[in-house]
């Protein structure tokens, strides 16, 4: 029986899936063409005002965050999310995160005065890092 390469609908499922060419459906699969790279997925934008969102919606916020469609609580959605904020970096941190901005300084021997803007605290972090 004749088989053809689809694109995967899983992360787990390699570069290409071989179904028989009679199963081929064109309104659920996309033929696989070799050195085609795998769509990148969109960054999720999450809102200023995130935490006043109704919770599905903020359910729907974490599921695009792991990338998966598993069952979530509000609680389960609000530590998904509220980690990701922690762990995006900014430009204007110098490439840093929230949470590499928020660690204690004390451990890395730096002071970090009030009036720093991020992107003082993220120098310092950096040039205490690097020594």
């Amino acid at each position: 029986m004749p088989t053809i390469k689809v694109v995967p609908w899983s992360d787990d499922q390699g570069d290409y899936v071989l179904i028989n060419e009679e199963d081929f459906d064109p309104e659920v699969h996309t033929a696989f063409a070799p050195g085609t790279a795998p769509a990148t997925p969109e960054p999720v934008v999450i809102p200023d005002d995130w935490a006043g969102l109704h919770w599905a919606t903020r359910v729907k916020l974490a599921k695009s965050i792991k990338g998966d469609d598993a069952d979530l609580t509000a609680d389960e959605a609000n530590e998904v999310i509220t980690n990701h904020l922690l762990d995006v970096t900014h430009d204007d941190a110098g490439g840093l995160s929230h949470r590499e901005l928020n660690a204690s300084p004390e451990g890395l021997g730096i002071k970090i005065d009030p009036a720093d803007t991020p992107a003082d605290k993220a120098r310092k972090i950096s040039e205490a890092k690097a020594a």
